[in-house]
């Protein structure tokens, strides 16, 4: 069994490239000190995965609850099934859209019903990358993350373009946010399987 998971399951961190820092052991357990230095003591229970970058670049690192994964594992074993994969939503959307996208500067989102993910790409690589709960409309949501992120990234360019994919139809255009809309999720979740992303076997 392969299993997508929904953004609200998933914790997000583009941690700086540290050339002092190049064993995977070493990788991780800088990316677990930096999860519980942002999220705290809940932290220390998730599972970790790194995404592959060169030298130079950012890492992206995604963290799952590891009581999630382990009731994923209980119930494929008591079904009489294999967990193979467990993948974050957002990264196998990426994937599956990367090449329309290509290495310009950019921003890509992926809109759920409950929350909103959002990451910021240069050449190809992330810049920075969140995900927030949708107590608003997702259009205040999604300008709340750009500008947050944008900060981090030291990017005050309001004109980059903003690709999104997400549940259902197509949303409206709205006034001041401008956005490409890729794909409505029920056509593109059977590609989505497999993300570069996947976390736990």
């Amino acid at each position: 069994m392969r299993v997508v998971l929904s953004g609200r399951f998933v914790r997000w961190h583009c941690l700086p490239w540290q050339p002092d820092i190049a064993q995977p052991d070493e990788q991780l357990a800088y990316a677990s000190l930096r999860f519980r230095e942002t999220f705290g003591g809940v932290a220390e229970d998730w599972q970790l995965a790194l995404s592959p970058q060169p030298p130079g670049q950012s890492v992206v690192a995604c963290a799952v609850d590891g009581a999630l994964i382990d009731a994923l594992n209980t119930t494929c074993k008591n079904s009489g099934a294999r967990l193979d994969r467990v993948s974050p939503y957002f990264a196998c959307a990426y994937d599956h859209w990367r090449r329309v996208i290509g290495r310009k500067e950019s921003w890509f989102g992926l809109i759920e019903s409950e929350c909103v993910s959002l990451g910021l790409l240069r050449n190809g690589h992330w810049m920075g990358l969140r995900t927030q709960r949708v107590n608003a409309h997702w259009h205040d949501v999604v300008r709340g993350l750009m500008a947050q992120i944008g900060i981090s990234a030291g990017i005050s360019d309001p004109a980059l373009p903003l690709y999104l994919v997400g549940d259902g139809e197509p949303p409206a255009p709205t006034d001041g946010l401008a956005f490409t809309w890729l794909q409505p999720k029920a056509l593109v979740q059977p590609a989505l399987l497999g993300g570069r992303m996947a976390i736990g076997e």
